[in-house]
């Protein structure tokens, strides 16, 4: 699975505190991959953040499933990209991965690709 969720996410990811880590070495061997897609001016967004991370660490540390949650910035038309800071905030709260920041391609492939809207 980690060949196909490179070819979806690209070749690195955001880890918090690390930096970009390969992806299919950090996502070898789990079973389940979840795209969150958000972004720091939806409060909607902010508040879904504090139980799905109560989950995602139910899940992984409590129960240690192979589960991860791949944080994607959401390109939305008439809404301001993410930038650095608002980015760096949101990776504090979250404990799993991110596709970088400047992949601003990424993001809208896969806005597009799974049909995000506001």
């Amino acid at each position: 699975m980690s060949a196909e969720m490179a070819a979806l996410f690209g070749s690195t990811l955001y880890k918090n505190e690390v930096g970009e880590v390969g992806t299919k070495a950090v996502l070898k061997g789990k079973t389940h991959v979840a795209i969150f897609f958000g972004a720091a001016w939806s409060g909607s967004c902010k508040q879904f953040l504090p139980p799905l991370v109560q989950v995602y660490k139910k899940l992984t540390e409590e129960k240690g499933k192979a589960f991860e949650i791949v944080y994607v910035p959401a390109t939305v038309p008439g809404r301001p990209p993410e930038d650095e800071a608002s980015f760096k905030e949101l990776m504090g709260i979250m404990p799993w991965l991110a596709v970088p920041l400047h992949r601003k391609a990424t993001h809208k492939k896969l806005t597009r690709r799974f049909q995000v809207r506001q």
